[in-house]
């Protein structure tokens, strides 16, 4: 069996929402794949699309944890001072 990663690393000016592009683009191009590859291979699968890790926005810095059952990690936001 032959397995195949696929990544995608989105950029944006916005604070939120940023990883549904990237799980939305991998999932895009893994569907891609699968089409162009269909031919020669029907009983293909797209297993274990998730987010490894991501950075900004309201919840901070997060990385998924080497293990595939071991915790996640996250690291809060450094909170920002407001001004009156």
């Amino acid at each position: 069996m032959k397995m195949i990663d696929v990544g995608a690393k989105p950029r944006t000016e916005h604070r939120t929402g940023v990883e549904m592009e990237a799980l939305a683009a991998v999932t895009a191009a893994l569907l891609t794949i699968y089409d162009m590859l269909k031919r020669y291979e029907r009983g293909m699968r797209i297993e274990a699309v998730e987010l490894v890790s991501k950075s900004g926005g309201r919840s901070g810095e997060w990385r998924r944890s080497s293990s595939r059952t071991g915790p996640s990690t996250r690291r809060p936001r450094a909170a920002k001072s407001r001004r009156a």
